[in-house]
């Protein structure tokens, strides 16, 4: 407790001086005070920068491109059998997903990936309409945007894919997998091909009663190019049929389904994979307090490195043949499912864009070729996935292009 020097407690006592009361902050914008501004005493003061923008048209054409190779991986080669406008649209389309379902899929709290979510959904939208990007895809999707308008319905149906993600990790069922499946290819679909023609007043919609991200999207007016280096304005295809949009995202359902088997090992160890739950052991369905980390938990209690090669596999079937039987049946029954899609497909082909029917059909061929290889692995492809050679790629791309 402080005295007033002219009190009888405070005598001898030196006088506290009174601070002068200011209305308005310091000049200085590192004033301690400031919650917004940094502070000199971090020993990063030098090493915090603010973000820099790639606003660099060709780099950020370069990232997207180099992310959707990633993505893609077996099916990447498609890419080749695009024009080269139609393929910057699908690479920077592809590493936006890409990066969405990342934040999606991250370990922590459902409101922490959802906040995630909104803020690259926000930022999307201000690039979109015309605000500065402030990231190599958006720079890459508004320029497109100029060229030839996105689909915001199918772009919205990614988020919703996305956030369904975020808040439920494993499907329940082999069925709600393949939904989920299914509304993740339509959304990619409806935000890459062109938005459907305006309903005329008094007509039916037969989609009307089908699931919103089974909907057709509404049409969207066209822009024209106005940034200087922007690709020249395309002409608008004809839109997709209802139906032959839904067969068509059933199609792609089944492609991206035959892409999870390819990471089933490292999902299996992040309890995220995308098999029925139902059709897994216990061990393998429901997550452990370290899930999250592959390299301390891995399938079944081992380590993740041991799960690497082909050997970590009859290590696991000689510890525990009861839950590695299980998982070879769950990988076969999800092969024998997707099979008849896969071949199903070809008739729905034709439905799609002439520019986009060869890369379509090389999707559609090599997932047919890697099922055949996971259906002949089983449980052996969480160390060993299925994979195509450099051969077998450009066999494919003889093919898809000879179908075109």
């Amino acid at each position: 407790m402080r005295h007033r020097p002219d009190s009888p407690a405070g005598r001898g006592v030196a006088p506290v001086p009174v601070e002068r009361v200011r209305g308005e902050h310091p000049d200085d914008p590192t004033w301690r005070a400031d919650a917004l501004a940094g502070s000199r005493h971090s020993r990063l003061a030098d090493q915090l920068l603010a973000p820099a923008r790639d606003l660099d048209p060709e780099r950020a054409a370069a990232i997207c491109a180099e992310v959707a190779r990633h993505a893609l991986r077996d099916f990447a080669p498609a890419l080749m059998l695009l024009p080269p406008p139609e393929r910057r649209r699908v690479q920077a389309l592809t590493a936006f997903a890409l990066t969405l379902f990342d934040f999606a899929r991250q370990s922590g709290l459902d409101g922490e990936r959802l906040a995630q979510l909104n803020r690259w959904d926000f930022d999307l939208e201000a690039a979109l309409d015309g605000n500065p990007p402030a990231q190599p895809v958006f720079l890459v999707m508004a320029a497109e945007e100029r060229r030839a308008p996105w689909n915001r319905d199918g772009l919205d149906d990614l988020l919703r894919a996305a956030r369904h993600r975020a808040t439920v990790r494993r499907p329940a069922t082999a069925a709600a997998a393949a939904g989920e499946a299914e509304a993740l290819g339509g959304a990619l679909l409806r935000a890459l091909l062109p938005p459907a023609e305006p309903q005329r007043e008094g007509a039916s919609d037969e989609s009307a009663s089908a699931p919103a991200s089974q909907r057709l999207p509404v049409a969207l007016p066209t822009r024209v190019a106005a940034e200087p280096g922007d690709p020249a304005p395309v002409s608008a295809e004809p839109a997709l049929p209802s139906e032959s949009l839904l067969r068509l995202a059933v199609a792609a359902g089944a492609v991206i389904r035959v892409r999870s088997l390819q990471d089933l090992g490292d999902d299996l160890r992040r309890h995220r994979a995308q098999l029925g739950a139902d059709e897994l052991p216990e061990s393998w369905s429901k997550p452990s307090p370290s899930a999250e980390d592959p390299a301390v938990v891995g399938v079944a209690g081992k380590s993740a490195p041991a799960l690497r090669s082909g050997a970590a596999l009859e290590e696991l079937g000689r510890a525990s043949e009861s839950e590695a039987q299980s998982l070879d049946r769950a990988v076969r029954r999800e092969c024998r499912r997707l099979r008849p899609l896969l071949a199903d497909a070809a008739d729905s082909l034709t439905q799609l864009p002439a520019t986009y029917r060869a890369a379509a059909e090389f999707h559609r061929r090599a997932a047919l070729r890697l099922l055949a290889r996971a259906e002949k692995l089983g449980a052996r492809l969480i160390g060993v996935p299925p994979r195509l050679g450099i051969w077998g790629r450009l066999v494919l791309l003889f093919l898809a292009r000879r179908a075109r």
